[in-house]
């Protein structure tokens, strides 16, 4: 699938008489292309119309979904409508935003001929200004859109004459701004990685978990990773909410004190989100083996002095002898011997 936003700008006709108009005259984008923060901008042009004293643009929106974050005069383009010298009311960026009503913004911005008194050359066809907005909300469920109009059609957008008065405009086309979700919901775990494939025993080892949203929206799900000797058991469970097409690492700790020696499995496993149809991705495993270190005999996570006497206490003894311990024997050879003992020194002060 691509996904595609869409800017679609009217193009004035030969025999049009004078308008106002907001290009592009539809801003549409998907969940796939934008998401909330993502700006873009509008620009406001006057067509077909000459000797212009002044312009003043009020314009409503649905400040729920989209604000504006600013607006500026485009002065250095070719095609700004006003010649020099001029005067922006207000001064940009601040667009005079107001919230009026639920789900009702609004802006009026001018630019007006300057000068005391203002002269010749007037303005004529071309851009009057350009407006930022922020994309505040996006659709929450697959399937659906939210849009408005950017609504300049209304009394108090005008041009004015070098004399102060109206100038008749034929139209005063307003805009339009749409945000849609596609209906795939799909999130995926695609790598895991151990810090290490052997741990010792009573030591922590870091678990990355990488994963992945493949749909057509942000989601939130949990993650949770199992470990698992002989049956799983749940390490932790975590909030993730990676955005289209991002990849969100996520890390766990796995401290072994109190975890008997040996291979484990473990998993991570992403719980399936609402209309998710793909599962075959939503797990991943690796091995992570747990053990003694080499000579460590009583498990304090350093081959010291202590070790080294133990073993040396033990010295002789066989499986059935009082003083024989498993953990001493090293080699699991059945005895506590000069091998065991020699295994222990040569890894003294590990």
């Amino acid at each position: 699938m691509v996904a595609l936003s869409l800017f679609l700008s009217w193009v004035p006709d030969a025999e049009c008489s004078s308008a106002v108009y907001v290009d592009p005259a539809m801003c549409v984008f998907t969940t796939r292309t934008a998401s909330i923060g993502t700006k873009f901008n509008v620009t406001l042009w006057c067509n077909d119309v000459t000797d212009i004293g002044g312009a003043q643009i009020y314009m409503e929106f649905n400040d729920s979904i989209i604000n504006v974050t600013r607006w500026f005069v485009p002065s250095s383009d070719p095609q700004f409508f006003m010649p020099s010298p001029y005067t922006a009311m207000p001064t940009p960026p601040d667009p005079n935003y107001w919230h009026l009503a639920e789900g009702i913004g609004r802006i009026m911005i001018a630019v007006v001929k300057g000068g005391l008194p203002p002269s010749p050359p007037w303005g004529h066809e071309g851009k009057i200004a350009i407006i930022e907005f922020n994309i505040t909300a996006i659709p929450a469920e697959p399937g659906t859109k939210l849009s408005t109009t950017l609504r300049i059609n209304n009394p108090d957008t005008y041009l004015l004459d070098p004399d102060n008065k109206e100038i008749e405009i034929g139209s005063k086309i307003n805009g339009y701004y749409e945000i849609s979700r596609g209906s795939l919901c799909d999130i995926a775990i695609t790598d895991i990685e151990a810090g290490k494939n052997y741990v010792i025993q009573n030591h922590s080892v870091s678990i990355a978990v990488t994963a992945a949203n493949q749909g057509d929206g942000p989601e939130t799900f949990n993650l949770t990773l199992y470990i698992h000797l002989h049956t799983p058991v749940e390490l932790q469970t975590k909030l993730v909410t990676p955005q289209v097409d991002e990849y969100a690492v996520i890390t766990f700790t796995w401290n072994t004190t109190g975890w008997p020696t040996g291979s484990y499995n473990v998993t991570a496993y992403a719980w399936p989100i609402r209309n998710e149809t793909d599962l075959a991705d939503n797990s991943i495993s690796c091995s992570i083996e747990v053990g003694l270190l080499i000579g460590d005999v009583n498990g304090d996570g350093t081959v010291d002095l202590k070790d080294v006497l133990l073993v040396a206490l033990a010295y002789g003894s066989s499986i059935g002898d009082p003083r024989y311990q498993s953990n001493l024997d090293i080699n699991d050879d059945g005895v506590v011997d000069l091998k065991d003992y020699l295994i222990t020194v040569m890894h003294y002060g590990i």
